[in-house]
Formats: C-alpha cells, sequence, structure tokens
C-alpha cells in the first residue's frame, strides 16, 4: 500500500493524516467481518493513489467474485443436466448418507 506522503507529492496534513489512520485502524475489523474491499475505495475517497488501490480492490473483491460466480455456474451446469434444483440434490444427497435419521442431532439436556 502507498504511504499517504507518496500520494501528496509534499508532505500531508495533519487532518488526511487522520484520516488514512482511521482507515488503517478500521482495515482490520473490515478484514474481519468481510468487507476488506471496503478499505481501498475508502481510500482513494481520502485522496490515496487510485493506479494502486484499484489493484488491491481487483485482488479482495473482483477475483474472489469471479471464483463464486465461476462455481456457481459450475454447479448450475451440472445439476441442469439433471433436472433437479441444486437443494434438492444437496437435501437427498445428506438423507442417503444417514438413511434418513439425524444422528448427528441429539437432544442436550441441562
Amino acid at each position: 500500500m502507498a504511504n499517504v506522503s507518496d500520494a501528496g507529492g509534499g508532505s500531508p496534513s495533519p487532518a488526511r493524516e487522520k484520516v488514512f489512520t482511521a482507515i488503517n485502524k478500521a482495515s482490520g475489523w473490515m478484514d474481519a467481518l468481510g468487507f476488506s474491499w471496503l478499505t481501498p475505495i475508502l481510500k482513494m475517497a481520502a485522496g490515496d493513489n487510485p493506479r494502486e488501490q484499484l489493484s488491491e480492490l481487483k485482488r479482495v473483491l473482483i477475483i474472489p467474485l469471479i471464483g463464486i460466480v465461476g462455481l456457481n455456474w459450475i454447479a448450475t451446469i451440472r445439476v441442469a443436466g439433471s433436472g433437479c434444483s441444486a437443494a434438492i440434490l444437496t437435501c437427498l444427497t445428506v438423507l442417503s448418507r444417514t438413511n434418513g435419521q439425524r444422528s448427528s442431532h441429539r437432544r442436550w439436556d441441562f
């Protein structure tokens, strides 16, 4: 990632420094909650180098979305040939493996 001084050319203002500090602090929480794609957008809005932030956005958002869409497309093609929906096939697979019994669900009395 770029430092604040790299993007501005000169010394950054204290207000801009505070904004980037807040974004960097929030970045850890955004990563943990699945919003890591928001960090590059916030940095671009705050005035950081768009080229670096777009490459970071591609890494944390675009590439995973391509993978999700691709896997979903493959699963749809596989299921479409059988004439069933994915939910029905998953349910039937689970039931066939457990012989229709819910062996993993136990009642806990305290």
